[in-house]
């Protein structure tokens, strides 16, 4: 299952677009939001680099972390077999991937398909994008 929208209200603009992926017993929800257009982007990306976490359970963990340079977080609890892997790419990019009834593997594996550099690519092709737009109206 698929969806995308984009949404926004006095000029601030979020897009959004999901998949959902059910096999056997489990489903794995991969996310991504672009924060580009609301102006709290920069502000979101300091929060979730400025967050530590390192908490362990007996059960799971949960903790801040790096994914190819950009920061991030994952989560995960055996015993209900639930997670989550997200990570801020750029300055406007949030992906994720959030899963139930799935072993950690799997949701790390389903993580890994994304191509982060692929997607920092983009960002910065949007970021290039949007200064020479700045700069065609300030020619104007």
């Amino acid at each position: 299952e698929a969806s995308g929208e984009k949404s926004g209200v006095a000029g601030m603009n979020v897009s959004n677009a999901k998949g959902i992926y059910k096999g056997g017993k489990g489903q794995i929800t991969i996310e991504f939001s672009d924060l580009g257009g609301t102006g709290f982007a920069g502000l979101a990306q300091m929060g979730f680099a400025a967050a530590e976490i390192d908490r362990e359970t007996e059960h799971g963990y949960e903790r801040t972390t790096k994914f190819d340079g950009h920061p991030g977080k994952e989560q995960y609890d055996s015993k209900t077999e639930r997670g989550e892997i997200s990570a801020f790419i750029g300055k406007r990019i949030s992906a994720k991937v959030d899963g139930y009834n799935v072993s950690d593997e799997e949701l790390h594996e389903a993580f890994k398909a994304i191509d982060l550099k692929k997607l920092t690519e983009l960002v910065k092709k949007a970021e290039k994008g949007g200064e020479e737009a700045a700069d065609d109206e300030k020619a104007e």
